[in-house]
């Protein structure tokens, strides 16, 4: 008799640990095969697509294991295990992270016949192996990658290999600190190859010594600040030309090479500052500008104006953004002192390099004001008669002089800037500056604030047409290599943005407060200003997905555009999937461009509002699902309200993102 499937009995289900992706959302019993019996049965698409997780925990035996085997590895060891232990403890006091793990950790935790196993010491020279490798391997410190590691000396090979007999207590424990040596990321080179390439690096040879740094890693620390595709994000203004310093034709004050140097440090991928190397170098270089930085702005001279208008825009990486402000003011006082002063030299180059001084402090006393809610400290007038600064790309790849600005019919002052918006830093934020300091005084007015309000749209719709005319202009442009006209694009990309989020901000002012009672209608022009802000975050961060170009620029505007969107959110009365779906776009683009910024430019308020963000998408999520979610969102609003209420621009008790 022929015996049918649905005679034949069936196997039992069970369980198993990896389950098929249908059974496991449904609970299912599943047998792990592709496809399984379960979802064969029900005609169902089965895959195996989900990560698993791990889950669990240690067994408890598993502390005793472990004593158990270095009882039993101390007692086939003998006398020489306490003398191996001392010596990794030796090994391990240095502050260096390389001495947590791999050779000097399995040694002091393991046998000493292990030890054989894990360190190969038998190519390696048991006396005079320190002594050997500094004179016998020149260390060329090259740039690290994202993830960069440590190329480690290569040992010296001995023609015999020595075996273990052969090894005395003595010899053991000189072996063990010279692997500790050698795992040490401080790696020592002779006389003759620690050669500096640039004359300028002697004169703050002694401070190199003090901090430890070798001058082939000072010379790479010079370079990589005057790089062209990868340069440190606090080197925005661009006052120094990059042919003139590194030729040597320009000499620089000590403390202003060390704050180049600094400014390279903190942002540098090096295998010389990995772990807390890095904070520790640039804080105790630091420490050293800051000693020799006077405060009077009579006695400051003009490289030292230079190396505070650095540790202005890097001291949000030092400590608190708000502790910047008292090397703003120094700045602020000292240009207006220069500025009354004859050049220094007649060289048309030296007197460029001013001219790019005097506006870097004009753009760093706007945004400073705007972003801590304080008054402005340069007036537009000071700078009337001063002429703009030259193209940004013939400043920084050509090495030809300058032509005079009273010569080039291209250059005007000031007064005469028709708002054009061109390449580099001071092409595309010194329009958007102008109009920051015709905000403030909207902000600060008490009266006639409408008159005020239209002569802003005014410059902002001049402005938006300007920077459109360029974008279109720029795309049948095709005379520049597309590195300069990516580049470009992003610099207009930034202006576009800046302008909106301007005109956002300006429509939104009342009593004196920025975005306060924001509508979210979403047939309102104000939202429609939010959503073209967001849009072009977007594409900013499709051509710059690091965003480490100017993050401290943009970082009070994106403070601002995450404001508006979070206070729409708070203010949801119902389930509405419509606008909650379109709320998502919003949110997803701005925690990404939250987070790019966050690792160049580690502000708290960036990850505030990262975090409120997020939690504020999560309860409109739960809004849909549940429907009872209704009262415990509106707590979380409150909650939300309340921590966006620390960060004001009132102008008596705002103190805007110093908080």
């Amino acid at each position: 008799m022929e015996i049918t499937d649905v005679d034949r009995p069936r196997k039992k289900m069970s369980r198993i640990r990896r389950a098929c992706d249908t059974c496991n959302v449904k609970r299912t019993k599943c047998d792990g095969n592709d496809p399984c019996s379960h979802c064969s049965r029900m005609n169902l698409t089965c895959t195996y697509l989900r990560k698993e997780k791990k889950r669990g925990r240690a067994s408890d035996k598993y502390p005793k294991d472990i004593k158990k085997r270095k009882s039993k590895g101390a007692s086939s060891t003998g006398s020489s295990a306490p003398l191996v232990q001392n010596n990794v403890e030796d090994t391990q006091s240095t502050p260096d992270k390389w001495s947590d793990n791999n050779v000097t950790k399995s040694a002091g935790n393991t046998p000493l016949s292990h030890l054989a196993d894990n360190v190969r010491f038998t190519n390696y020279r048991p006396v005079d192996v320190v002594s050997s490798v500094p004179h016998s391997i020149e260390h060329r410190p090259q740039r690290a990658p994202l993830v960069p590691q440590v190329p480690l000396p290569q040992p010296i090979i001995s023609p015999e290999p020595i075996t273990t007999p052969a090894l005395s207590p003595m010899g053991i424990s000189q072996l063990l600190s010279s692997i500790g040596s050698i795992m040490n990321p401080v790696y020592p080179v002779t006389p003759a190859a620690d050669t500096s390439r640039y004359p300028l690096m002697l004169t703050i040879e002694n401070d190199l010594r003090t901090l430890g740094i070798p001058l082939t890693v000072a010379d790479e620390l010079l370079e990589f600040y005057f790089g062209e595709n990868d340069r440190p994000c606090t080197n925005v203004f661009s006052i120094l030309r990059p042919s003139a310093v590194l030729s040597g034709k320009r000499p620089l004050h000590p403390t202003l090479l060390l704050t180049i140097l600094t400014a390279s440090t903190m942002h540098i991928d090096h295998w010389f500052f990995l772990g807390s190397r890095r904070k520790i170098t640039y804080q105790m270089m630091y420490h050293m500008i800051q000693d020799r930085l006077p405060r009077d702005p009579y006695r400051l001279s003009y490289d030292e104006l230079i190396a505070v208008i650095h540790v202005c825009y890097f001291q949000p990486w030092l400590s608190y953004p708000k502790d910047s402000v008292q090397w703003w003011r120094l700045a602020c006082d000292t240009v207006r002192i220069l500025m009354r002063q004859p050049p220094l030299s007649p060289d048309e180059e030296f007197k460029e390099e001013q001219l790019r001084a005097w506006w870097a402090v004009y753009i760093l006393d706007r945004i400073t004001s705007f972003s801590f809610n304080m008054p402005l400290l340069m007036e537009d007038t000071e700078l009337f008669e001063v002429y703009m600064p030259c193209d940004e790309l013939f400043w920084i790849k050509s090495a030809d002089a300058p032509i005079a600005p009273e010569m080039d019919s291209n250059r005007r002052r000031f007064v005469d800037y028709n708002h054009d918006v061109a390449r580099g830093i001071y092409g595309w934020f010194l329009p958007l500056a102008g109009l920051m300091a015709k905000l403030d005084e909207y902000k600060r007015a008490e009266s006639s604030p409408r008159q005020l309000q239209s002569i802003i749209f005014a410059q902002h719709g001049i402005l938006q047409h300007k920077i459109l005319e360029m974008e279109k202009s720029f795309e049948g442009q095709t005379l520049l290599p597309n590195s300069d006209a990516e580049s470009f694009m992003i610099d207009l990309l930034y202006a576009k943005y800046i302008n909106l989020a301007i005109g956002f901000i300006t429509q939104y002012i009342h009593s004196h407060a920025i975005i306060s009672e924001f509508e979210d209608d979403m047939a309102n022009d104000g939202y429609e200003r939010l959503v073209s802000c967001v849009e072009v975050l977007e594409q900013i961060l499709k051509l710059e997905p690091e965003m480490k170009r100017y993050p401290f620029l943009a970082g009070s505007f994106l403070f601002t555009t995450g404001y508006a969107v979070l206070q729409i959110i708070n203010d949801v009365d119902h389930a509405h999937p419509t606008k909650i779906n379109k709320f998502k776009y919003l949110v997803n683009t701005l925690v990404c461009v939250f987070e790019a910024v966050f690792i160049q430019f580690p502000a708290e308020f960036m990850r505030t509002l990262r975090n409120l963000l997020v939690r504020s998408l999560q309860d409109c999520e739960k809004l849909i699902l549940l429907t009872d979610h209704m009262e415990q969102f509106k707590i979380n609003a409150q909650k939300r309200k309340q921590a966006l209420s620390a960060y004001s621009w009132l102008p008596e008790t705002g103190q805007g993102l110093a908080v």
